[in-house]
């Protein structure tokens, strides 16, 4: 039998006053359904942790942002879970450190190319250093 958790949103809201308030919002209890790195508002896979603490042994209270619908919950996981979230985000910081990697060995063939054009052009005099 899965635990269920108590999970709530905040959000901001302008009054026609111009005075923003903002409202917390419990939801009643629910099994979670999915992992932790999908919100469960609009479906997105980026939900990252923005704050965390121990409750107890084996309890973690997590505070999740997603960043494009800017749900904010905050709930209690099991070590289990919260560990299954860091490796999806250390896949993710994988990924996207071999993509920044590509990119910038793609840049610098593109600027060695272009730096090596304008010497064949005699572009390049020794002013310019």
């Amino acid at each position: 039998m899965e635990p269920f958790h108590h999970t709530r949103s905040v959000e901001k809201i302008t009054l026609p006053s111009g005075r923003t308030v903002e409202l917390t919002k419990f939801d009643a209890p629910a099994k979670q359904h999915s992992a932790l790195h999908v919100c469960q508002h609009c479906g997105s896979k980026l939900v990252e942790p923005v704050a965390w603490r121990e409750r107890e042994p084996g309890q973690w209270q997590l505070t999740l942002r997603c960043p494009e619908c800017w749900r904010t919950s905050t709930s209690i996981h099991p070590a289990a879970e919260v560990e299954q979230l860091d490796q999806t985000l250390d896949a993710a910081q994988g990924s996207i450190l071999a993509d920044l990697y590509s990119l910038s060995r793609a840049n610098m063939v593109a600027d060695v190319e272009q730096f090596i054009g304008a010497l064949r052009s005699d572009l390049v005099l020794p002013e310019d250093f």
